[in-house]
């Protein structure tokens, strides 16, 4: 390849002066970009080093540099040849010098050839890459030949190294005056300093003729600058459990993520809802004639054109409940208020708003069932195909419960307890942008977070083939679950750009849409618990009813209907249980899952159960704990499920040491004598990820879904770049940079040489059935899958290298050498580098031997978790892999005036296994207690008898902000699962320990007062209301056999 540049820029000093400086090697080399060393040959020929990268290809150059040709004071001409990767390069530069004023103009011309694999691995990148160093060069004359450069500073005494030589020459060493030891600094430092200093506030290119063809570099921060900054000051010798700053930081504190709201495409409509300000109506007549009159309206959408066109979504539940028509639009009633009716596509957003209030709807209004007591009595049937709002039941019993109630010492009894709806609240709300083929397909760029199950329940809706479905993500502003339940939408915008004739159709649900239909956290009420109690206060047995609202659509949920299973006896030791559990639908938004799914409100419901207990029979909170936590690990559940690891004992050991237990507890002495109400809590929870599929048979035998999986693919791409693409589906977890971290330690590199590619893709093709980020999973399932693929892509990097290098495979080893990350014979210089093992694969494949055929250096591994299907009758198996856990404390004190309570110190133990990333937890901890307070004490969904929602906006529903969270204090214990290849078991769920602590603090407090924490919703007016009932000696029954 050969290049040519010309042109001139201008200079200070005189001609004399500038060519003193060109026409000497030992002055003019180190003013070559990414200089690194130089030794003089002769007068007039250096041997100079130079650091060379294009891309990700790097490596260093050694240059003969010989000055060929000089006349005194105007001309002089240099020619360097080398070599660098595997590749020759020569290079002529010549530079003529004229007066101009006091200055000096000088004209250069530059002529390059290179040859070699660099070519063909970085292609035309070399052009500008050339470009760029000719214009450090012009920059460094410039910066050199200014007066501050240009200082008068006697030369150097001659044993004075050539790196002193140049600061003086520049400006940049300590007078000759003092002592040459005084005036020799070569540290690294010195000279990172003197660089510095050189091109401080030059921001300038060299000036130009009209007909130069080189233009300014952009300004570029590199791809990965600010995480190659933090690798920097990493000093241990691996990356797992190093708490570095997140990969991802980079481009989103910028402003530089990729959201659905910001993705952008020529033609792309707009779609606006029309929706049903009724609980449930029948739809009587829809007219869209005044909206599509409106100018820039394309199109409109009703419930019946859609029926017409589209199948029912895929019912999870059993028997009747597969006659349940779910469509994205109403079409013969609404069954909650705010589910879509009519929707509008307009040119942009501004007009789709306007549009859809000129939409006609006339409805009937029908009886509604807004609570699990209506729903049963059947009086208002939401779905006729179904016959009954009564969804679902299960028996789940274990151990001998009637025996080991007769043989108790204590019974108690409580009549009912309430888990509340919430909002997940995130930042993003949901979102979609479709665009339908002209093939007959269609593409998605959502926020969707488990897209494989999305995927398959809009491609038989749309009567389409998965294949026909191009799903992807991007960056995702939260989802804790809530997310999964999008689907519908995604088929809507799917269907609106179809009708407008393939042109892209963009939907982003509003805060208040989000709120009224874009998932809730789901509600449950506990009635009729009776626990059993030995005389030492250990809980022997627990028998109670549940019943699970689920809203208008089962769609996700019944899933919910087993999940609690994973965590039947929580963290305690009892045996025996019997759970009869129902599910209902009502007249309110769908439920979607929300951070601990199921499980969230089950270890809410033993929680009250052990801290009620306690109480009533006069035993600590702390040592009721101990009496019956979990001991030993691993540890099989009496449904089968195996708890991992753990050490429940330790967690409040620490919490106590950390909160100040026993200064708080004389403190709460203190202010109960002064008839304060002042509550200490203990909540502990646990956080089950990597579900075992096959669990869903429990609900519907008929469902083909069991176990679970993830993909991850890894490559050496052409250029050597290590490319990691998964399966997952971030929204915030930091999983490029845990990837990068676990990569870099089995390739024996840095976390910022490993490229991760943000978000899901189905055309990557590195996804599968289960794939997603859902039930803190990721550091299991994901990483697994992460590891897996590096084991095998090294298999395949050790063969090559063993062939090229000419040694044993167990000789070889992982490092990163002068020219990058490399494969390196032990103890030896032999070594071999990434781009040249992918050049074996990829560009330079002759001559190697036939059993290489099958290296392809792109590995796509699939983990799959070693689960059974469990027993669909009994209610037995492993319904998940591992077990994370977090304990916290709260001190609240309720104020008696306006019975706001306020939490005084609040402290979180956190047991994840083995901590990838110690920063991420930390995080997700924060951001789990936020969640969790919120949703105790300030945020509820409130729906009144006819199903309005009352809180429909952040003016009523009121999530937590900064104002409301107290300061943390935080710690960890490791347990590592013997069930994940790293000792990892998640974490992410942690949001519901908040819940179970505050009930617990406030139980405390006003215990004397004759209250009974019953709901997991306390607002001051809530409070205020029990406080007034104290209606302890109703709520709870004990009946003591003792003697």
């Amino acid at each position: 390849m050969e290049m040519k540049f010309s042109g001139e820029f201008e200079l200070a000093p005189p001609p004399a002066e500038v060519f003193k400086l060109l026409s000497d090697p030992q002055k003019f080399a180190p003013l070559l970009p990414t200089f690194s060393g130089l030794e003089m040959k002769d007068a007039n020929t250096a041997i100079v080093k130079v650091s060379v990268g294009i891309g990700r290809i790097r490596g260093t150059a050694s240059t003969q540099l010989t000055l060929q040709q000089k006349i005194d004071p105007t001309h002089a001409t240099y020619i360097g040849t080398g070599k660098v990767m595997g590749s020759t390069y020569t290079m002529i530069s010549s530079y003529d010098l004229e007066p101009k004023g006091s200055g000096t103009l000088v004209k250069w011309k530059g002529e390059g050839k290179i040859g070699g694999k660099i070519l063909a691995l970085a292609g035309g990148g070399v052009q500008g890459y050339a470009e760029q160093q000719i214009n450090t060069v012009i920059a460094s004359l410039q910066q050199a030949m200014s007066p501050e450069g240009r200082k008068v500073i006697p030369a150097p005494p001659k044993e004075v190294d050539w790196l002193q030589r140049v600061m003086h020459l520049l400006g940049l060493a300590k007078s000759s005056g003092q002592k040459h030891a005084q005036t020799t600094d070569t540290s690294p430092e010195s000279t990172v300093s003197a660089a510095a200093r050189l091109t401080a506030g030059w921001t300038g290119t060299a000036k130009a003729s009209p007909s130069l063809k080189i233009k300014s570099p952009l300004k570029s921060i590199g791809r990965y600058k600010d995480f190659a900054n933090i690798a920097d000051r990493h000093t241990g010798d691996k990356w797992v459990h190093a708490a570095l700053s997140r990969k991802e930081d980079g481009r989103l504190i910028r402003g530089q993520g990729l959201f659905v709201d910001d993705y952008k495409v020529d033609g792309m409509l707009h779609m606006m809802l029309v929706r049903s300000p009724y609980a449930h109506a029948r739809i009587v007549r829809i007219d869209t004639s005044r909206a599509e009159a409106l100018p820039g309206v394309v199109c409109t959408l009703t419930g019946a054109e859609i029926a017409s066109v589209c199948n029912p979504f895929m019912q999870i539940g059993p028997d009747a409940a597969q006659n349940i028509r779910d469509f994205p639009l109403a079409v013969e009633k609404a069954v909650f208020q705010g589910e879509p009716v009519v929707a509008v596509i307009a040119e942009n957003p501004r007009i789709a708003a306007d549009a859809i209030h000129l939409v006609d709807v006339e409805y009937e209004a029908l009886p509604v069932a807004t609570d699990w007591k209506s729903a049963l009595e059947d009086k208002a049937v939401i779905h006729p195909g179904m016959g009954t709002n009564h969804h679902w039941r299960g028996l789940y019993e274990y151990g001998e419960v009637d025996k080991t109630f007769a043989e108790a010492a204590h019974v108690v009894k409580i009549d009912q307890m309430d888990f509340h709806r919430t909002a997940a609240t995130p930042l993003e709300t949901n979102a979609v942008v479709a665009t339908w083929a002209a093939s007959g397909g269609v593409d998605f760029f959502c926020n969707n977070s488990f897209p494989a199950i999305a995927i398959q329940m809009i491609a038989p809706a749309l009567g389409l083939s998965i294949d026909q479905i191009h799903c992807k993500t991007q960056d995702i502003g939260g989802s804790f679950g809530i997310k999964i339940g999008n689907y519908p939408y995604m088929a809507l915008a799917a269907l609106a750009s179809k009708k407008s004739g393939g042109r892209p159709v963009k939907w982003i649900e509003t805060r208040s849409e989000h709120m009224l239909a874009g998932g809730h956290g789901g509600e449950r009420t506990f009635l009729d618990t009776e626990v059993a109690l030995d005389q030492d206060g250990v809980i022997t047995a627990v028998r109670a009813r549940h019943i699970d609202d689920c809203g208008a659509y089962p769609r996700y949920e019944p899933l919910g209907c087993v999940i609690w299973s994973q965590v039947l006896p929580a963290c305690y030791k009892v045996r025996n249980l019997r759970i009869d559990f129902n599910q209902v639908v009502t007249n309110k938004g769908p439920a979607s899952p929300n951070r601990g799914y199921s499980r969230l409100q089950h270890l809410w419901f033993m929680e009250r159960v052990i801290d009620i207990c306690g109480h009533t029979l006069g035993i600590p909170s702390d040592e009721m704990r101990l009496r019956n936590y979990i001991r030993e690990f691993p540890y099989t559940t009496p449904n089968g499920c195996v708890y991992d690891s753990g050490n429940y004992p330790l967690m409040l050991e620490k919490a106590k040491a950390l909160i100040g237990w026993d200064k708080w507890k004389e403190k709460q002495a203190e202010a109960r004598a002064e008839s304060r109400w002042l509550g200490i809590g203990i909540g502990t929870t646990l956080d089950s990820g990597t579900n075992n599929f096959g669990q869903a048979r429990m609900v519907n035998p008929h469902l083909p879904f069991s176990g679970n999986s993830e993909v991850a693919t890894i490559k050496l791409d052409i250029d050597g770049s290590v490319v990691v693409t998964l399966g997952s589906t971030p929204s915030g977890q930091g999983h490029e940079t845990t990837t990068a971290q676990v990569v870099a330690d089995e390739l024996g590199i840095r976390p910022d040489m490993v490229e991760v590619r943000t978000g899901f893709d189905t055309a990557a093709n590195s996804h599968g059935g289960h794939s997603g980020s859902y039930a803190s999973q990721f550091a299991v399932t994901g990483l697994s899958a992460v590891h897996g693929a590096c084991q095998k892509l090294k298999r395949e990097m050790k063969m090559l290298a063993a062939f090229a290098l000419e040694a044993n495979e167990n000789d070889l080893e992982f490092t990163v050498g002068r020219q990058g990350p490399e494969l390196r014979v032990k103890g030896t210089e032999r070594s071999i580098n990434y781009w040249a093992l992918s050049s074996m694969v990829n560009i330079n494949t002759a001559g190697q031997p036939e059993h290489f055929t099958d290296i392809t250096l792109n590995i796509r591994h699939v983990y799959r978790p070693p689960f059974k299907i469990p027993d669909i009758e009994k209610k037995t198996g492993n319904l998940t892999l591992t077990y994370a856990s977090q304990l916290h404390i709260a001190v609240i004190e309720i104020d008696r005036l306006t019975f706001i309570p306020k939490i005084l110190s609040y402290t979180a133990i956190d047991d994840c296994g083995t901590v990838i990333n110690p920063k991420i937890v930390a995080g997700q901890v924060h951001g789990a207690v936020a969640h969790g307070i919120g949703s105790a004490l300030t945020e509820g969904h409130v729906y009144d008898k006819e199903g309005n929602l009352l809180t429909s906006t952040f003016t009523d529903y009121a999530p937590i902000t900064s104002m409301g969270m107290p300061d943390l204090l935080i710690d960890e214990i490791e347990t590592p699962s013997p069930f994940s290849y790293n000792g990892a078991k998640g974490m992410g769920e942690g949001g519901g320990a908040p819940l179970h602590t505050i009930s617990a603090a406030i139980q405390d407090a006003l215990f004397d007062e004759g209250v009974i924490i019953r709901k997991s919703f306390v607002p001051p007016n809530d409070l205020y209301e029990v406080i007034k009932r104290a209606d302890r000696s109703s709520a709870t029954k004990v009946e003591s056999r003792i003697g």
